[in-house]
């Protein structure tokens, strides 16, 4: 049985989901740095790219925290960084048939430990995987 394709956050689909979020709880509008967004989507894709030859069973919650913590840590827009890495990491997980079940307090303490480093990468893949459904 062949896995469906892997369907990824484009670029503008991010900037639309980090203006929406801003709209809905404030914030600065912009990108502080082009590269840098387009170095957070493109980390997903490449992974999976290379999972395919390192672990042909890349798990579609590795991807979104792949993504999530780009996101996170590129600080690519101007505000809210940690909320549009959550945002595009469940949006990802749902495009990929995969939906988040956590309550909004454990999720949102999940994001914040990434952005300081408190949680891993890893250790939100293992977060994201225990938390769909």
């Amino acid at each position: 049985m062949s896995r469906r394709p892997v369907r990824f956050i484009l670029r503008e689909v991010a900037v639309a989901l980090q203006r929406e979020s801003l709209a809905e709880h404030g914030g600065i509008d912009g990108i502080r740095d082009e590269a840098l967004l387009l170095s957070a989507l493109h980390r997903c894709v490449n992974r999976c790219m290379n999972k395919a030859d390192d672990e042909p069973d890349a798990s579609t919650p590795a991807l979104a925290a792949s993504l999530g913590y780009g996101l996170a840590m590129n600080h690519a827009f101007i505000d809210g960084n940690k909320r549009i890495a959550m945002i595009a990491a469940f949006v990802f997980l749902e495009l990929n048939g995969l939906r988040v079940v956590a309550s909004e307090l454990d999720a949102y303490e999940v994001f914040i430990d990434l952005a300081v480093g408190k949680v891993s990468e890893a250790e939100l893949a293992k977060w994201l995987a225990r938390s769909c459904e």
